[in-house]
């Protein structure tokens, strides 16, 4: 079942491959990079987790936040030091938990920072709306989160 429950049978998710999170069409793995923009590329829950299983160690699933999709991201990044998770995020997971019960909390890939992706309503938030000293950007549109089931638990 997809960490979006709500999300499970729409076509949002893509296969993404190697240490740099390349989209892929996961028919032709072989080939260049996919676009994860295209509508076309994009596969429910369910089939995008078998495609990411049978390709092996190096796949995995990821989200697109495209307009119209419901989903927002919040990506925390270096907010992770020594395995604690710094005061500025626990208080922004907290506030996203509190606002939204389904919110969805992991680390990312590189185990430094988290991402915070969750349902939305109303008119989205500006895109790529980054803030560089927190180290914290908002998707809203135009982009894949490359997704690592690693769950942040409670704090």
């Amino acid at each position: 079942m997809s960490p979006f429950h709500a999300w499970n049978d729409k076509p949002i998710y893509i296969v993404w491959r190697g240490s740099d999170k390349s989209p892929i069409d996961p028919l032709h793995p072989a080939l260049v990079s996919s676009n994860a923009q295209d509508p076309a590329t994009w596969l429910p829950w369910e089939l995008a987790s078998e495609y990411a299983r049978a390709l092996g160690a190096g796949y995995g699933v990821g989200v697109v936040i495209h307009e119209g999709s419901g989903l927002l991201c919040v990506d925390l990044d270096k907010c992770i030091e020594d395995g604690a998770v710094s005061g500025l995020a626990v208080s922004m997971v907290r506030e996203a938990r509190r606002m939204c019960p389904d919110v969805y909390v992991e680390y990312s890939m590189s185990g430094k920072g988290l991402h915070i992706i969750g349902p939305y309503s109303g008119p989205p938030p500006p895109h790529r709306n980054k803030n560089k000293e927190l180290k914290m950007e908002l998707y809203s549109k135009e982009r894949y989160i490359a997704l690592t089931g690693n769950l942040l638990g409670p704090l």
